[in-house]
């Protein structure tokens, strides 16, 4: 894998980091409503805006965003990230995602999916889960950040691996 794909990788996971943690930290300090019980996150955040560049670096904070906003991370176990750049190589990435997945991961692992070109993302996930052996991945949530369009490849896709698939649609 290239330098330079390792560091956007990096970035990425970092990202997920740094948002969970300042996630954590604002639920904590979340005033309760009358119920006595938290308000409801969506109530205190704007929704996301897609980016309006086809910068990578803005769609990958724009992804991390997505995910850090909407899975619980359990455990304290840290995401792992893909992310198919539409201008680079994707077997690079592909290949190493899938060498990890081969080995299997840890119960409550998040293993988040996006691109900027969500039909890219959705068709290489085709390619990645393929390979992986049935249940392997079982106890695992795997995250696709895309396109309504492009859910059902992805969720098939994963399907036989085991984890739980969640999908979060850009702009919402």
């Amino acid at each position: 894998m290239s330098s330079r794909l390792r560091i956007a990788l990096l970035a990425l996971v970092a990202g997920l980091f740094t948002l969970a943690g300042c996630q954590k930290e604002a639920s904590e300090g979340r005033p309760s409503s009358a119920g006595g019980q938290a308000a409801p996150a969506a109530e205190q955040r704007a929704p996301l805006m897609l980016p309006a560049s086809q910068s990578d670096d803005d769609w990958k904070r724009y992804i991390g965003q997505q995910v850090s906003r909407n899975v619980r991370v359990k455990r304290g176990i840290p995401p792992f990230a893909v992310y198919v750049s539409p201008d680079e190589d994707p077997f690079p990435v592909i290949d190493n995602a899938r060498q990890t997945l081969q080995r299997g991961v840890v119960k409550d692992t998040i293993i988040a999916f996006g691109s900027r070109d969500s039909q890219l993302m959705a068709t290489q996930m085709v390619e990645l889960f393929k390979d992986i052996p049935a249940d392997r991945l079982k106890g695992a949530r795997v995250v696709f950040v895309g396109d309504a369009a492009h859910r059902g490849v992805a969720e098939s896709a994963v399907a036989p691996s085991g984890a739980e698939f969640i999908f979060l649609e850009f702009g919402k």
